[in-house]
């Protein structure tokens, strides 16, 4: 920002941050209002980065428009190993035909974004002037329990078996519980709104895998 700043200040930076920097949720469907109090290091790290970005907006006159990210799934995500993209790594293993772990009672409720919504998203919001040193959720409102999720994707792939399973103490420590974006702001301000729903974005994505998947794990 500071290089921005001295060198290309007429410059528009757009960040992508993650829903994760709210931590637990204090109302349902979460908006940009509300707290942040992110449990995680990276969550940290982006919700920092995001702060430093939008005083160079209001004060140094950096254009950035800010975004926080839901959970993408889709194509070209990696699926070697299930520290990111839990939507994809779910498919790996329905595809491979093993068991996949549902923690706790599976009743968490997430939203899940199709990563051809979350690219046009991103591109409008980039593109649209009112966009501005604003904040947006780029999700979905519709929530889907990990059970659900996990129950449609062994159905759509037509293998896999899942199990419920115990959290760990780390995990259960950071988990912040029920999270689903309200996107009533981007709505308003940009005019998107998601496109594709979670049966047919998984089509899509296992389709895609079914010929590719070679390449990713």
């Amino acid at each position: 920002m500071e290089a921005c700043k001295h060198f290309n200040p007429t410059a528009k930076v757009i960040k992508t941050g993650t829903r994760g920097q709210y931590g637990p949720a204090t109302q349902l469907p979460v908006n940009e209002l509300a707290p942040t109090n992110p449990r995680g290091i990276y969550e940290i790290s982006t919700l920092t980065a995001e702060k430093i970005m939008k005083v160079y907006n209001d004060v140094h006159g950096v254009k950035s428009v800010l975004l926080r990210l839901t959970n993408i799934y889709g194509p070209r995500s990696q699926m070697k190993h299930s520290r990111f993209g839990v939507v994809n790594w779910f498919v790996r293993l329905a595809l491979e035909n093993k068991n996949i772990q549902v923690f706790g009672d599976g009743s968490i409720l997430r939203d899940f974004l199709y990563i051809d919504d979350c690219v046009q998203g991103i591109l409008m919001a980039g593109a649209t002037q009112v966009a501005e040193g604003e904040i947006f959720n780029v999700g979905d409102d519709k929530p889907t329990s990990f059970l659900e999720l996990v129950k449609k994707i062994i159905e759509l792939v037509g293998s896999g078996s899942w199990n419920f399973s115990d959290f760990t103490p780390e995990r259960k420590a950071q988990e912040p519980g029920d999270y689903y974006s309200d996107i009533s702001k981007i709505r308003q301000f940009v005019g998107w709104e998601p496109k594709i729903d979670l049966t047919e974005g998984l089509k899509r994505t296992l389709d895609y895998y079914r010929l590719n998947g070679h390449h990713y794990w």
